[in-house]
This record gives C-alpha cells, structure tokens and sequence, in this order.
C-alpha cells in the first residue's frame, strides 16, 4: 500500500496514526488548488531503511504514482562500506549502476540523543559521502543552525558533489535569526554546490519571528537557482494542523517580495517549484 509513516515526528501526546498514504497527499494538494506533477520522497528514519527505499523505488516504478525520485536512509556517516552494502540491497542496483529513481541519501543530523555539532567532519562519514558520489547520487543536510559550519566544511571538501540544505538549515533554531543568517549565508558563498530547500518552518520553534523573513533571506544567498520548494508532507500537515499549500504559499510570497501574492518573476517561480528539482532528481527523466 501506498503509506507514509510518521516514524520521530511527533512529541508526546500528540495525535499520531500509523500511516498516511500517497492517495492523502494527493487529495490535500487539489484541496489546496496545487498541480502536482511529480514529487520526492525523502527517507523517514524508518527502522528498516532498505525496506523503506524499496517501497518508494517500487512508487517511483508505479504509474498510479506521482513519486519520480527516492533520497534513501543511507547510511554515510558509517563509512563506504556501509554505503555499499545498503545500496547491494537494494533492487536493481550492483556494482555498475544505481537503482532507477534513486537519486540521494540522507542521515538527519537530529535526535535524542542530539548529534555533535561537527557530527559529519568524522572522517568514515567522508567516506560515505564519496562512495555516494562515486555513484552519482547527491546527500541532503538537516540539522540545527549550529551544524551549518561544519556542513560548509564538509560539502567544500567534495566540491564536484551536489548536496541539498533541508529545511533551510534552521531545525529548532528558534529566534536567532542574526547568528542563522550569518551562517547560512556563508555557507551559500563557500559551497556553490549546496542547494536549499525552502519549507518546514513549523519545525524551527519560532516563537515571535515570521518564517518569511528566513525563507527570503535564504532565497537572497543562495539565489533562485539554487533553491528548491519544500512541502514537508505528512508532518506539516499531521503533526501541526497545516494546510498542504502552507509552505508553497510562504514560498511564493517571499519570491513576490514587496507584493505577497504576486510574483512578477516568473522564472524564478518556475526554477524554485520545478525546474530547480527536475535538475536535481532528475524529475521528468
């Protein structure tokens, strides 16, 4: 069946089911009046993630579905033979190719117990990023705004490979918007090759700052080219009573500037809400 499981996401109390299917993601997006041709779906810190990879690759070989690329748990920071037995496990996948729909990995740099700051300066997680990049698939960063120096560092280590900033770096970052700004912005300027996703403002435990603010200051450093939108289904909706269109909309608000609702530049609305992702996941392909 097509389900999402909603695995870390949601604290103590809070209502939770066991699984949200693709058929909810669907019917929220139309409800919303959003046109979704083609999404991505990004690990959920499942306990089997090679199951979990396996499913979404079996989505992405679906036509029933809208699913056109899989970022799998893969386990980088254990090194590249982990990497490599994960993706051994994988169907279709041996030593010359990757599994069709497989596009990147990710490890969130989250959790309780909460990771070291410079987590992913360890150097078996430098040798998972190559084994990656050997097979043309990029890595996703998530983690708090005190992790962003050491991901510059890491990323300009492999300056050929793509990575993707989720959740514009800023995961219970609270307030502070001076010291993210900061940071995010030097990490844009070193790495032309780290790309931002723009979404999960629900997960930055604002309290009296507005997500846009963020949203257009990422949008400032890192340019239209390099930013991509971010829906953070099921969770935004699920764990925070969030419409669907709640991160689209904050989005193409921070684009229009001035004119909230009204974005006169039409390419970079295009770039941000697809071709940036069609570049990126080889949506489309």
């Amino acid at each position: 069946t097509s389900k999402f499981h909603d695995a870390a996401y949601f604290g103590e109390g809070a209502k939770r089911r066991d699984a949200y299917t693709e058929e909810e993601f669907e019917i929220q997006a139309v409800a919303c009046g959003l046109d979704v041709d083609r999404c991505v779906f990004v690990e959920c810190m499942l306990g089997d993630a090679v199951a979990e990879a396996s499913w979404a690759l079996e989505r992405c070989r679906s036509h029933d579905s809208k699913i056109g690329a899989v970022v799998a748990h893969a386990p980088a920071p254990d090194g590249g033979d982990a990497v490599e037995e994960f993706l051994r496990r994988l169907p279709g996948c041996d030593a010359h190719r990757k599994p069709a729909g497989l596009a990147g990995g990710r490890v969130v740099l989250l959790g309780d117990p909460m990771p070291h700051k410079f987590a992913c300066l360890d150097p078996l997680y430098g040798e998972g990023l190559g084994a990656l990049h050997a097979r043309g698939l990029h890595w996703e960063w998530c983690c708090r705004p005190e992790s962003l120096p050491a991901v510059a560092t890491q990323s300009s280590r492999f300056p050929d490979m793509t990575f993707v900033l989720d959740h514009c770096g800023h995961n219970a970052g609270g307030d502070d918007f001076k010291t993210w700004s900061r940071d995010v912005a030097a990490l844009a300027d070193r790495c032309p090759n780290i790309l931002c996703k723009l979404g999960a403002s629900e997960e930055w435990g604002l309290q009296s700052e507005k997500p846009g603010q963020f949203i257009k200051h990422a949008i400032s450093v890192f340019g239209a080219d390099r930013c991509l939108y971010e829906s953070n289904f099921f969770v935004g909706h699920a764990a925070h009573g969030l419409a669907y269109d709640h991160a689209a909309r904050l989005t193409y608000d921070a684009l229009a500037g001035e004119q909230p609702g009204c974005c006169d530049d039409e390419d970079a609305v295009a770039l941000v809400f697809a071709g940036n992702a069609k570049r990126v996941y080889g949506l489309g392909h």
